[in-house]
C-alpha cells in the first residue's frame, strides 16, 4: 500500500508541476532579436575609466511606423559617468558632449521616460542612462556614421548600414 501512495505522489509531483505557457519557456522574442541586430554600442574611456557610453538602435530598419519616415530615426541611450548635477544639462544637453550623424546635428530630439514602451524594445537597458528618440535628416549615404564626441576625451563612431 505504501508503494502505491509513493507512486501516486511521484506521478502527481512530476505531472502537475509543469510549466504551462502558450509561448513556451524559451520562446524567441523576434522584435527584441531584430532590435539587437540593429543596435550598436560604444564607450569613451580615459585611463581605463568609463567616461561615457552610447547605445543606438536604428529604428527605420524594422519598425513599421518608422520604415516610411522622411528622416533616420534612432533610439539612443546616453550615459555619462560625471554628468552635470543640473538635470537640464544632463545627457544630450551636456555641453561637453556632441552627437551627430554623417556630420549633421539632429533635427528632432525627444527625451523618453524610463517607463516608455519604446525603451522596453531596447536590447540593453541602463537605469542611469538618458533615453532619446532622435531624428536626423536623411541623406544618400549607404552607411550612416553616428559620432559621439567629448571635448575632453575624444569620441566614438557607430556605423549603421542603410536599409531601403
Amino acid at each position: 500500500m505504501k508503494k502505491i501512495y509513493l507512486i501516486l505522489i511521484f506521478v502527481l509531483l512530476f505531472t502537475s508541476c509543469s510549466f504551462k505557457n502558450k509561448k513556451g519557456l524559451f520562446e524567441e522574442d523576434r522584435l527584441y532579436q531584430t532590435a539587437l541586430t540593429h543596435s550598436k554600442e560604444a564607450s569613451i574611456y580615459n585611463s581605463l575609466e568609463l567616461k561615457a557610453s552610447i547605445i543606438a538602435t536604428y529604428l527605420n530598419s524594422f519598425l513599421d511606423e518608422c520604415k516610411h519616415c522622411q528622416s533616420d530615426r534612432f533610439l539612443v541611450a546616453i550615459y555619462i559617468s560625471d554628468d552635470s548635477s543640473d538635470k537640464k544639462k544632463q545627457g544630450l544637453n551636456n555641453t561637453f558632449y556632441k552627437l551627430s550623424l554623417n556630420g549633421k546635428k539632429p533635427i528632432s530630439v525627444k527625451e523618453l521616460s524610463y517607463d516608455d514602451d519604446l525603451i522596453k524594445l531596447a536590447p540593453f537597458r541602463n537605469r542611469w542612462a538618458h533615453y532619446y528618440l532622435i531624428d536626423f535628416a536623411r541623406d544618400n549615404q549607404s552607411n550612416m556614421l553616428m559620432r559621439y564626441d567629448s571635448k575632453n576625451y575624444g569620441g566614438v563612431t557607430l556605423t549603421f548600414p542603410r536599409y531601403e
